[in-house]
């Protein structure tokens, strides 16, 4: 019984050297790859972020300029706007004014005429 146990204790720490040297080192090794293609993995995404990030603002920075010049743009029509409708106003008020002298002088003209009568 003892020499049993003798070589079952020889196998077991035969086996545990074996896979101390063997299975432990490839297991780390193993380990080590996954985390290094890990690491790898994180920085790549990191990187695909921050590109996506500058390209978010560039595109935000060009969006806030054309919303600028857009603005900027119902700006100038609202003023050219108001401008006709000031023009059109005065043309108005001219041909009021014109259309009143007209009158006046043909009543000016009728009242000469009747005069002469």
């Amino acid at each position: 019984m003892m020499k049993h146990l003798l070589q079952a204790a020889y196998v077991g720490e035969h086996c545990f050297h074996y896979n101390q040297h063997f299975g432990i080192n490839s297991t780390k090794a193993r380990f080590d790859e996954l985390n290094s293609s890990l690491e790898n993995e994180r920085r790549s995404r990191k990187l695909e972020k921050a590109a996506h990030s500058q390209q978010k603002a560039e595109w935000d920075a060009e969006k806030e300029g054309i919303d600028q010049m857009a603005d900027n743009f119902s700006d100038d029509m609202r003023e050219q706007a108001d401008l006709v409708k000031s023009l059109k106003k005065e043309r108005d008020s001219l041909r009021m004014e014109m259309d009143a002298e007209k009158k006046a002088k043909e009543e000016l003209f009728n009242a000469f005429g009747s005069m002469d009568e």
